[in-house]
């Protein structure tokens, strides 16, 4: 027995049944007589071999005889043996085009003649050697017939570190099912795929190609999901990262092509693009794909992105798909780091509703670039060489958590097609419970498993689901009373059911337009009573999508679902609004029409500075008192808005209103940290004249459009019609010289046109309204009737005058004017000449020209003007028509301009205006930075970036846990100290003087509750060769930790965040807290500069998970070294594939602050509306902001 050992107990799956078939088409047999050959068309049971697994890693081909194959040092095959030797043992080896070979102990392989014949005789692959390896292992599996199953080792794979796809579709494919709607938030989908096209979602209002929005959901042709990256309605896949995704959920199995996804049957695949073309997108865009996801009924959504710092409004986002009951599985990032230790988000957030996911190999390892945290990272699944669909009918291998998180979406999907009346939290349950457990991933994630969908299939059938009432409320109703533009208030009645013999309690909903939950107004218990009420004791805010209420049923164990058509009463909302301004001015033309007692003319009306709360302008009849006379028509509002900038950087940026009405800013010799975003409306043209920044990390967003580096200018943008938004963000490392843009906005004057009427009033009233609601008081204008025995009417001032000075002595003009009339022949009846004078800079006349010219109908006039001294205070030339009984009061002007004032014309040079790129994609500025870390799927990577910093102290007592070995929900922020010496304040008084002082300027913080971890030494940057940047002094950064004393309310780190923000944002209170700071410096020791002033950097929210957020606390461990992880097999090629999304910053109303996406202490991100997730996107809170994705590019 020396050298042999029975195949059976060395521990290994026992059996594995497949059929070898040769690249000829043929199938290897062995004969009874132990010759084997390769020379069936068909497969019965002499061409099924059992693969054993030996302990040194090699297979054996156990034959239906019981006897192994073998071969020999010749080249001879045959299978005579019972016993396993040396010549039975075989390397498998993966050719990565889904075939195998067999390469014998003697270092040849199998190989297949054309014949049919079988030998070993070569040493290396070719065709003869390739074999198609079909499983045929067990009466318990099921194998969906695609031609490139057997490249998808993350359902079955012979070494089984795989999900058990097969075992689980045995028991159920999601076939018969009422099937479920799956949000893919990505890149989008290529919906027309010939392995997906018959999975994609269709909404069922929208009428495809018509051009309008059917479903009035705000997005045209919204037909399989929405593109949020471009604000349209086609979500076409223009990367490749989503449709990769939505392969491994839902690739339609079966179908005897492609791949086959986890769920290939009953899924409805909705796809959701936030993310570009180069990976990367806005936070505020996440948000929005949510939020649709949420209002369109999808259970689950599928999140391969992430990167950015802790954002409140995408938290919020993901907490409204939690309170709808949407699953929100979530990519645990690729920067190969501990969670528990540095937060990766969305996946940390602590919401009941997520499922972070880790990356696994084929070897059943973490993959070398997962992130991990063994009690912030839920479970792991097949990430590394994933063979899923690509646009445009292709397929490819890619690696990433990305790759890993679609696995567990469609196991999700799965599971909740089985067994439909589960609810979400039973959902997640099952699939963190019945995880592969092994010593490889413990540790490491929290189950320390991999999931297994046969596992979670036998779960979820002896999991008892909820039963909620089956008697619904009869009726409900309700008024808004909140005059506010997206509030609602009061109260809103419900009537009980009939019977409540399985009622708790009833609760309100807001309910989408497709029909589906949204957020909870509140609830009541029943008692009997016919009416009930449930009060809305403070203003809330009306979700997106959001149409109407619907009341449901609730016990114990659940509630009827909350949708229209599902049984429970339900109403549409309209929201009460009441204007909250008016037009700026309005003004009359004048009287048109000769006839006496008839009016004509037309109505200019400016528009309020923002008309949020408008939607016309309603103009009546007036005498004006309060009683308004009859409608004459109405102006509708456009959705203009003055710009207005909101930010820190604010004051620091020069603004110029010029005669045009156009607004130039500049922001000359910016600094670190700087965040302004100007809010305005389109249509507009924004002329960038000056542009110099950082390249990629230090940008201007305008509308959809990035600038960043050193563009060609000038470069116009012009801004569409709509809500527009302009953000301006550095980091904290290289400056420049900054930029110049000039905004100029249209729209904001409308002319209304009064047809020829009996004035039924003195004048007309403007009245601001919103729907059917308007303002008590409008803008009254007085109308005078002309008729033909009177001076021309103001409606028939000049409609231009134009006029060029041709004398060059100083302080005369002379030329010759053009008077252009009023159209109409009522002008030309009523208008006998025209004269021009002189008027100062209000339009008063000045004595002193008075020159006429008799007028030629509709004909301009020339009008010469002889060589005239500019009498004091002249600066406009006016011309007035007139006839036999005067002058009109209305005027045209022109600005004089003195000849001998204008200096001589110099030749100008002007750049090239062709548009170069703005910036550069992440991926050339790591070229360009090549002490940078790269990584694979930077969307899912916190970018790192060379940096001149090194550490000056660093605090070595453990950070405080909870009970369970939890960490505490706190802030992290820094302060710095510009032109200080790191040295003077990392002593212990220096520390204790940074830290009473923060203590003093935040609430619900104790003394004890302040923490300085680290200080760091900043040393000046270099500057870049052949780019104006500034050089920064030297600088102390204090990195400090923040938490709430014991007993501080629940939103008390919310506070203590929205403190922070208001700290670092140049106000009167960072004033403050700056002279605090530096008083209490000063007075331990520390010199500081005269009119030293800190500055408070961005704030960092890190929460503690609640209950339910992971199935248990895993006890704290020690983490071994990331090296140790085993070498790569066969399916780990872990190639830096850009995929997931670098999340850029996002502004939500956090209290009543705006909250700027927060960056993590230890690694420098980009900001976006800027990089990432927000830019008040705000995720808005309501939201509003920039992520990327997970395999590809930077993505969050």
């Amino acid at each position: 027995m020396d050298g042999l050992m029975l195949a059976c107990c060395d521990g290994r799956p026992t059996q594995d049944l497949v059929a070898f078939q040769s690249s000829y088409g043929r199938y290897m047999v062995a004969e009874e007589d132990g010759a084997v050959n390769c020379n069936r068309v068909e497969v019965d049971d002499w061409e099924t071999f059992q693969i054993l697994y030996n302990s040194d890693g090699t297979i054996a081909l156990r034959t239906h005889f019981g006897k192994y194959v073998g071969a020999d040092a010749t080249g001879a095959v045959n299978a005579r043996h019972w016993l396993i030797g040396k010549n039975e043992r075989f390397s498998l080896v993966d050719n990565k085009d889904s075939t195998f070979s067999l390469q014998s102990s003697h270092g040849t392989y199998l190989m297949a003649e054309l014949d049919g014949r079988l030998n070993a005789n070569h040493d290396k692959i070719g065709l003869g050697e390739k074999f198609v390896m079909k499983d045929l292992s067990s009466p318990d599996q099921r194998f969906p017939n695609d031609v490139n199953f057997t490249s998808l080792w993350g359902m079955h794979e012979l070494l089984d570190k795989d999900i058990d796809a097969p075992e689980a579709w045995k028991k159920f494919t999601g076939e018969f099912s009422a099937g479920i709607t799956v949000a893919v938030i990505d890149t989008g989908i290529d919906y027309t795929h010939e392995d997906l096209r018959d999975n994609i979602w269709v909404n069922p209002d929208e009428i495809p190609g018509n051009g309008i929005d059917d479903d009035g959901n705000g997005i045209v042709d919204d037909v399989h999901g929405a593109d949020f990256a471009n604000d349209d309605g086609d979500p076409m896949d223009d990367q490749k990262h989503g449709t990769h995704c939505a392969g491994t959920i839902a690739g339609v199995g079966n179908n005897g092509r492609g791949v086959s996804g986890v769920a290939w049957h009953g899924v409805r695949l909705m796809a959701l693009k936030f993310l570009s073309a180069s990976g990367g997108g806005k936070t505020a865009d996440a948000v929005k794909a949510i939020d649709y996801a949420a209002a369109h009924g999808a259970r689950v959504a599928s999140n391969s992105w992430g990167g950015g710092g802790s954002n409140a409004a995408l938290r919020v986002a993901i907490e409204r798909a939690e309170a709808v009951g949407m699953l929100f599985v979530a990519a645990a990032g690729n920067s190969r780091s501990d969670n528990d230790e540095d937060p990766h988000y969305p996946s940390n957030y602590p919401t009941d509703n997520i499922i972070a996911v880790a990356s696994s190999t084929s070897k059943g390892k973490l993959s070398s670039f997962s992130c991990y945290g063994a009690t912030t990272v839920d479970l792991a699944a097949p990430g590394s060489s994933i063979y899923s669909t690509t646009p445009k009918n292709h397929y490819q291998f890619l690696s990433g958590t990305s790759m890993a998180t679609p696995h567990v979406t469609g196991l999700a999907a799965l599971v909740w097609m089985y067994r439909p009346a589960l609810s979400m939290m039973q959902v997640k349950d099952i699939i963190l419970s019945s995880v592969e457990t092994s010593k490889a991933l413990e540790g490491k994630v929290l189950t320390g498993g991999r999931i297994n969908a046969r596992k979670a299939l036998e779960a979820a059938s002896a999991m008892e689901p909820p039963y909620p009432p089956v008697h619904a409320p009869r009726a409900v109703a309700f008024e808004d009373t909140d005059s506010m533009v997206g509030l609602i208030g009061g109260t809103v009645t419900v009537t009980a059911a009939t019977d409540e013999s399985d009622v708790l309690y009833y609760r309100v909903y807001f309910v989408s337009r497709a029909g589906y939950q949204l957020d909870s107004l509140g609830s009541v218990n029943a008692t009997g009573a016919k009416l009930l009420e449930v009060p809305i004791s403070k203003p809330r805010a009306v979700p997106q999508f959001a149409v109407g209420l619907v009341a449901v049923s609730g016990n114990a164990t659940g509630e009827m679902p909350a949708q229209i058509g599902g049984g429970c009463p339900n109403i549409t909302v309209e929201d009460f609004i009441v204007p909250q301004s008016g037009p700026q001015a309005v003004s009359w033309g004048g009287d048109v029409d000769l006839r006496r007692g008839i009016v004509a003319g037309k109505l200019s009306v400016t528009r309020a500075t923002d008309e949020e709360s408008i939607t016309q302008y309603n103009v009546y009849w007036s005498n004006g008192s309060d009683v308004r006379g009859p409608l004459v028509g109405s102006v509708p509002a456009n959705g203009f808005a003055l710009p207005k900038c909101t930010g820190r950087t604010c004051p620091l940026i020069n603004t110029t209103l010029t005669k045009d009405g156009s607004i130039v800013y500049d922001r000359t010799s910016y600094r670190d940290m700087e965040m302004a975003i100007i809010e305005a409306s389109g249509p507009a043209l924004v002329e960038v004249t000056r542009f110099h920044t950082e390249s990629y990390y230090d940008t201007l967003t305008i509308g959809a459009r990035e600038i960043s580096g050193s563009p060609g200018v000038p470069m116009n943008v012009e801004v569409p019609k709509g809500r527009l938004r302009i953000t301006w963000s550095s980091d904290e490392s290289i400056t420049s010289s900054g930029w110049t843009f000039r905004l100029q906005q249209s729209g904001e004057t409308a002319e209304f046109q009064v047809t020829p009427a009996v004035p039924l009033g003195r004048g007309l009233e403007i009245v601001p309204a919103y729907g059917n609601n308007e303002s008590p008081k409008g803008i009254f204008v007085k109308v005078m009737d002309y008729d033909s025995t009177m001076p021309p009417s103001p409606g028939f001032a000049p409609s231009a005058v134009d006029f060029t000075d041709v004398n060059n002595a100083s302080g005369i003009v002379q030329g010759v004017a053009e008077v252009v009339p009023a159209p109409g022949v009522e002008a030309a009846d009523s208008v006998a000449y025209f004269q021009l004078d002189f008027a100062d800079a209000d339009g008063n006349a000045i004595v002193g020209l008075g020159v006429r010219a008799d007028a030629k109908g509709n004909h301009s006039v020339l009008i010469p003007i002889a060589a005239t001294p500019l009498p004091a205070g002249a600066s406009q030339l006016i011309a007035r028509a007139g006839n036999s009984f005067g002058l009109s009061t209305g005027r045209m002007s022109i600005d004089l301009v003195d000849l001998a004032g204008v200096p001589e014309s110099t030749a100008m040079k002007v750049a090239d205006a062709v548009e170069r790129p703005e910036g550069v994609r992440l991926e050339e500025a790591l070229k360009a930075a090549p002490k940078a870390k790269e990584l694979p799927e930077p969307w899912l990577q916190r970018p790192v970036h060379a940096e001149e910093r090194k550490v000056a102290w660093t605090a070595t007592s453990p950070a405080a846990l909870t009970a369970d070995g939890a960490v505490e929900s706190h802030v992290l922020c820094t302060v710095e100290l510009p032109d200080v010496e790191a040295e003077a304040v990392v002593g212990q008084k220096s520390r204790e003087a940074l830290r009473d002082a923060i203590h003093a300027g935040l609430p619900f913080v104790g003394k004890d509750g302040v923490r300085v971890t680290k200080v760091l030494a900043k040393t000046p940057a270099a500057a870049e060769h052949g780019s104006p940047r500034s050089r920064r002094a030297a600088a102390a950064t204090a990195e400090f930790r923040v938490e709430p004393s014991q007993g501080a309310p629940p939103h008390a780190v919310d506070r203590i965040e929205a403190r922070l923000i208001l700290l670092g944002m140049g106000g009167p209170s960072a004033k403050r807290f700056s002279e605090e700071l530096v008083k209490r410096l000063r007075a331990v020791g520390v010199r500081l500069p005269a009119g030293a002033r800190v500055h408070v950097g961005l704030p960092q929210q890190v929460l503690r998970r609640r209950p339910g957020r992971a199935l248990t606390a895993a006890a704290a461990v020690v983490l071994g070294d990331e090296s140790s992880a085993a070498r790569n097999g066969p399916h780990d090629d872990e190639v830096p594939l850009l995929t997931a999304a670098t999340a850029a910053l996002v502004a939500a109303l956090v209290s009543v602050l705006t909250v700027v996406l927060v960056r993590t202490l230890r690694n420098r991100r980009p900001l976006v509306e800027k990089k990432g997730l927000v830019a008040l996107d705000g995720v808005r809170v309501q939201p509003d902001g920039t992520p990327r994705a997970t395999s590809e590019a930077p993505r969050f």
